[in-house]
């Protein structure tokens, strides 16, 4: 009896199965291809130019002018944002691998050799960068070595920055770069 019983909840299982297959595999699909197909609102590459060209560089330089002017809180802190969106923006990398840059990551900068095993996993445009702007190695997501480029005027911005820590009021024994005042 048991087995007779087993038997027809296998047979109308099937049944079902064969049924209603084509939908649920449909289904499925139809989702996988909404999400494929769903429109990112991805910046165009003018207007991140525009943003980086025109406006954080014009707030950089005001800024600048601000702190050599007079110790200014605020303008340290406007400097220190806008070039650490900069390097965000220029990298065009996640803002935590940014924000978590310390001091002793950026005097390890280097412009020499790349290693081989981080030079492979960069695109041809990364490659020639490498070569010309300064390279800081820091840790990103899952603990991989992630590369920061910085221009020259990043470079000297960070440098400023560095220079006016202590007189803005970051603690010493804060590790980071783009620190905020207390």
């Amino acid at each position: 009896m048991d087995d007779e019983l087993v038997e027809k909840k296998a047979k109308k299982f099937l049944e079902l199965l064969e049924r209603n297959w084509k939908n649920h595999v449909n289904a499925h699909q139809t989702i996988q291809e909404k999400r494929w197909n769903k429109h990112d609102d991805i910046p165009l590459s003018k207007n991140v130019m525009a943003l980086r060209a025109l406006y954080l560089r014009m707030v950089e330089d005001e800024a600048k002018a601000e702190l050599k002017q007079g110790l200014n809180v605020a303008a340290y802190k406007k400097l220190s944002e806008t070039v650490l969106a900069q390097v965000i923006v220029f990298n065009k990398r996640r803002e935590e691998e940014a924000t978590r840059l310390t001091l002793e990551a950026y005097q390890k900068a280097n412009t020499g050799p790349i290693n081989e095993d981080i030079y492979e996993t960069l695109s041809p445009l990364e490659k020639e960068l490498s070569k010309l702007l300064t390279r800081i190695e820091v840790r990103g997501k899952r603990g991989r070595k992630v590369l920061i480029f910085l221009t020259d005027r990043m470079k000297e911005t960070a440098e400023l920055i560095i220079e006016k820590r202590e007189e803005v009021g970051i603690p010493a024994e804060n590790p980071y770069l783009f620190a905020r005042p207390v």
